[in-house]
């Protein structure tokens, strides 16, 4: 009668019970968090991948502007222009939308640091619908009931901003921004242009970590000064 197993039997139970597993863990369905997190990371670097190969200050001319974009503004102020990611903090639509703001003609429309008709809003890859949740009946038309689900953080995953830490010259209220050059490297706002003088976006210098909540738990988002973009399982940043 055979009393033990034998060290080859012994090693591939071990090795069964691992495939076993990591194929459990594959079927296993993301929180609401966990999606929310990961498509947002993947957002940003799509904002980041954006700039590196559609430089706004070389684009002025381009037929993506609409008429009512002033070309002189435009190039004058292209830094204003580069793609962003804007976060939204609060009111109904809590998200975030990916945007490269415009210089057009009125003066109160010029680089407004909203996703506004006029301004060039980001489409999905995947299925070409706008990655904005700004207020719907502000967007161009073409994003009219055809808005990406995921950047409506609170409306499809019940997730909110429990925080964003940004350096003290880029604070604004309810609402945060980081911008990429076409080198991939990272800028902050606000922008703000009026006559000839302008405050124009200023290079990251500390982390930016954005922290999402859903009910009890928590997932910290990082962009660094260097433009890495990634998430972090203790909460901090501390790559770069």
């Amino acid at each position: 009668m055979r009393k033990a197993f034998s060290m080859m039997e012994l090693v591939f139970i071990i090795v069964m019970l691992g495939v076993m597993a990591a194929v459990a863990i594959m079927y296993i369905p993301q929180t609401g968090l966990q999606q929310a997190t990961d498509y947002m990371i993947q957002n940003i670097k799509y904002a980041k991948l954006l700039a590196q190969t559609d430089d706004r200050y070389y684009a002025m001319g381009d037929n993506s502007l609409t008429s009512s974009v002033n070309q002189s503004t435009q190039t004058r102020y292209w830094q204003a222009g580069m793609w962003q990611v804007q976060f939204h903090m609060s009111g109904d639509n809590i998200g975030y939308s990916i945007y490269a703001d415009t210089g057009r003609s009125a003066s109160t429309t010029n680089f407004d640091g909203r996703p506004m008709a006029g301004d060039l809003i980001a489409k999905s890859p995947q299925n070409k619908a706008c990655l904005s949740a700004y207020s719907m009946s502000n967007l161009p038309t073409e994003c009219e009931n055809n808005i990406a689900k995921e950047v409506r953080l609170y409306e499809t995953y019940n997730v909110y901003y429990d925080s964003i830490t940004i350096q003290e010259d880029c604070k604004e209220t309810n609402t945060a921004r980081v911008y990429f050059d076409n080198e991939g490297l990272p800028y902050c706002g606000p922008v703000n242009i009026s006559g000839t003088t302008a405050t124009l976006p200023k290079r990251l210098t500390t982390d930016v970590i954005i922290k999402l909540k859903r009910r009890n738990q928590t997932a910290t988002i990082c962009i660094s000064p260097g433009g890495l973009i990634y998430g972090s399982s203790n909460g901090l940043c501390d790559k770069d």
